[in-house]
């Protein structure tokens, strides 16, 4: 698990898997359009925390973070970003 930040003037704040369906590794992106704690946390389709892959306090900028497909068996998942000011999820499935 490894992240890397950008600089970022914007104010988006969004949320991206790629590639998804997840077949090998894939990169989790989002970006920051102010300082914030982050919490970036994978769950399984009934709701129950898989694991977390962000918890602490990030600035402005564009983030990615690396997920490795050994980490999780075949199925639906849902990767949910936790921010001060809003909260993103997005569908992350692995074959």
């Amino acid at each position: 698990n490894s992240t890397s930040v950008h600089p970022n003037s914007g104010n988006s704040f969004n949320l991206k898997i790629s590639p998804n369906p997840l077949k090998g590794n894939a990169r989790i992106s989002f970006s920051l359009p102010q300082s914030s704690k982050v919490q970036l946390k994978i769950f399984n389709s009934l709701g129950q925390e898989i694991m977390t892959l962000e918890n602490r306090s990030m600035g402005i900028g564009e983030y990615s973070s690396k997920l490795k497909k050994g980490r999780l068996p075949s199925g639906s998942y849902y990767c949910q970003l936790i921010t001060d000011y809003g909260v993103a999820v997005e569908k992350l499935v692995v074959e």
